[in-house]
């Protein structure tokens, strides 16, 4: 749907169960769409939601949450940073340490595939501790340098960062922000391969450093609760 000078686009994927009807479904979907709101830059609405870019969903605070965005520079459309978050739930924990040390063990495992990789690696990051905004996170990744025939070198990264969330709580989500990259040869539409690796990391340092979280207005009844005990 577009508002304003912005598209929207929404995708239902909710796994119907036997007591849902297709309609129930349709009906819940139109619904969910009539309460979106668009959002200017930088706002910040006073009732309890979920903001995306330029836009604002309204939610009582209880639902779960699996919520996935990316981002990317105007001028290095090749990297791809997408931040992941949602409710610490029994069942779907997530796993940032593991996560973290697969994305630096590329290249070397002993699959041909991993040994082929191998001698273009030329950095690793991690697996490390790190933060994202206050919070104690696990990174990891791994760079490489692409080169072939006719083909000027470029380097391809893939980096981890993640913080696990506190199981049952609404005001501690799990945060996992990755950057990865795409070339021309894999995205035709692309006009230039990645930037340095070093350009892209600094970025991602960025991006890490400003990620916060913040009290809702009103407060979570949980918030306040966990305020009174830092105090």
């Amino acid at each position: 749907m577009k508002r304003g000078s912005k598209l929207y686009a929404f995708e239902s994927t909710e796994l119907l169960e036997k007591n849902t009807s297709k309609e129930t479904h349709r009906q819940n979907f139109k619904e969910f769409l009539a309460n979106f709101k668009v959002r200017n830059k930088n706002d910040i609405p006073r009732e309890v939601g979920i903001c995306i870019p330029f836009g604002f969903i309204p939610d009582d605070g209880k639902t779960r949450l699996d919520i996935k965005q990316s981002l990317r520079w105007n001028d290095a459309p090749g990297v791809l940073y997408s931040i992941h978050t949602g409710d610490a739930q029994p069942g779907r924990l997530k796993l940032p340490a593991v996560e973290a040390a697969a994305s630096a063990a590329v290249g070397t495992l002993g699959s041909a595939e991993e040994q082929r990789v191998k001698p273009f690696v030329t950095q690793r990051i991690g697996p490390r501790a790190s933060k994202i905004g206050g919070l104690t996170a696990q990174q990891g990744g791994v760079a490489l340098t692409v080169t072939g025939k006719d083909k000027k070198p470029y380097e391809a990264y893939s980096v981890f960062t993640g913080y696990s969330g506190w199981l049952g709580s609404a005001v501690l989500p799990y945060i996992l922000i990755e950057m990865s990259t795409r070339s021309m040869e894999q995205a035709p539409e692309l006009k230039q391969n990645p930037p340095a690796f070093k350009q892209s990391m600094d970025r991602l340092e960025t991006l890490l450093k400003s990620t916060r979280l913040r009290p809702t207005t009103p407060a979570m009844p949980e918030l306040s609760s966990l305020q009174k005990e830092n105090k």
